[in-house]
């Protein structure tokens, strides 16, 4: 009996613990988009974090008005929660949000405002970053690609967003401020120009400083050539390479005497100049200097030109016969006649074909074109010719016409950057090109024409 007993016991328990489990079992919480829409006002803060949160997740547009209201909650963690909804649900609607999130007490909360109001004019609604092939969930600031984003001369750009980005040129926090510069980089804000370039003379901190020389030259600001001048001779080595850089690509006259003493240092591997500026390899700096001397073009220049077109290394001879190109002065014919014979080096080649285009020989534009379409050197001849002036451009006609692929591609692109109302009837004979690649680099082209010169 008393096993009986024992029996009967065991089995009560075993249901009691079955019965136990059964009603432990997690429950899953069916909740309909209204469900979650009506959760962003819930009591429990967790609960409004967790339905923004799934409203992101699934990307949906009707829950947008809702997140907007909901972007005002108290709580950060909410704030948060919506904001990274409404960034990945990518609705133009959450633009005025964006903005004034940019000014939020927390400071994570207004540096992913900065990047979600900056992916409304990069990211596509596909999420295919602008210029790219690359998929994103959130724009990071600090990514290296981010660096290279900036926005089409046609792209309208809202006022405010420009002014909020101004706004936080002096946050407190690092990572705010660095977003602020770049984004201003991005969207060309030269509304922001004047406080930029004010702030600039009191930021510590030698990247956002270096992000300030990047956002100049996108925004096209030769202005700021004034304020670079004393970046040139910086003791950090980051910030004076990206000011000599700089100074280079914006064809900044007011540094070329700074860059010119630096040059003729002769500064070799952990030698410095004025005491301060160390190099980091053999002619590491001296290399950025002539590189950037032949970009601005100026016949200061030209006495660190001629030696430089028999330098052992390559990168000195392409750099030489470039600055000589853009001089365009037939006093230096002789010379670069004398280096092309059994010239070595195809970059060299190239750089000696531009000058001597520039100098009235124009049957060297072919050796170019036929470069264009590469992988090797397209980049290079490229650069060439998005250079030349309109009139200029209209050497390429007879080329765009025989050309096909790529290089046709690639000249429709030069001529999108450096063309004017004087090139259109050209380039808008090839918008209905049997290659849609051809027409659609054509219409960017002539977009691009057209924002640029009000047509």
């Amino acid at each position: 009996m008393r096993k009986l007993h024992l029996i009967l016991l065991l089995l009560l328990c075993g249901a009691m613990v079955t019965g136990v489990g059964a009603q432990a079992q997690p429950q899953t919480r069916k909740v309909s988009v209204d469900g979650l829409i009506y959760d962003l006002k819930h009591p429990d803060p967790d609960r409004r974090v967790e339905a923004a949160r799934l409203l992101g997740v699934h990307k949906l547009n009707q829950a947008v008005p809702a997140l907007i209201e909901a972007a005002a909650d108290p709580q950060p963690s909410v704030r948060l929660a919506v904001l990274e909804a409404l960034a990945k649900i990518r609705d133009p609607r959450a633009l005025p949000t964006y903005i004034t999130l940019t000014a939020d007490s927390e400071a994570d909360i207004r540096r992913k405002a900065i990047a979600a109001m900056i992916e409304v004019y990069v990211v596509d609604a596909s999420g295919f970053v602008a210029g790219t092939m690359k998929v994103i969930d959130f724009l990071n600031p600090f990514d290296s690609d981010y660096n290279t984003l900036v926005v089409e001369p046609y792209v309208p750009v809202s006022a405010e967003a420009i002014q909020a980005l101004a706004q936080r040129l002096e946050d407190p926090e690092t990572g705010v401020r660095k977003a602020a510069v770049m984004g201003l980089g991005t969207l060309r804000g030269r509304a922001a120009l004047p406080q930029m370039k004010d702030v600039l003379s009191r930021e510590p901190e030698n990247g956002i400083k270096i992000e300030y020389f990047r956002s100049f030259y996108k925004i096209g600001d030769p202005d700021a050539c004034v304020r670079l001048v004393p970046y040139v001779n910086d003791p950090d080595k980051a910030v004076h390479d990206e000011a000599i850089l700089t100074s280079g690509l914006l064809r900044c006259k007011e540094t070329v005497d700074a860059i010119m003493d630096i040059y003729q240092m002769g500064v070799k591997e952990r030698e410095k100049v004025f005491g301060v500026i160390p190099a980091s390899s053999a002619d590491d700096l001296q290399i950025k200097c002539l590189q950037a001397l032949a970009l601005i073009g100026d016949a200061r220049a030209a006495k660190l030109y001629l030696p430089a077109l028999r330098h052992d290394k390559e990168d000195f001879r392409v750099a030489a016969a470039e600055g000589l190109a853009r001089l365009a002065d037939a006093q230096y014919m002789p010379a670069l006649t004398e280096r092309s014979a059994g010239a070595k080096g195809k970059r060299f080649q190239l750089a000696l074909a531009y000058a001597f285009y520039r100098l009235g020989h124009k049957e060297r534009l072919a050796e170019l074109v036929r470069e264009l379409g590469g992988s090797s050197h397209g980049d290079q001849v490229y650069g060439y010719l998005v250079e030349l002036t309109p009139d200029q451009l209209t050497d390429l006609y007879p080329h765009l016409r025989a050309s096909k692929g790529k290089t046709r591609i690639r000249m429709l692109e030069a001529f999108g950057v450096a063309g004017s109302s004087h090139n259109l009837s050209e380039i808008q004979s090839y918008t209905n090109d049997s290659d849609a690649d051809v027409a659609s680099a054509a219409l960017v082209a002539v977009r691009r024409i057209q924002a640029r010169h009000g047509i």
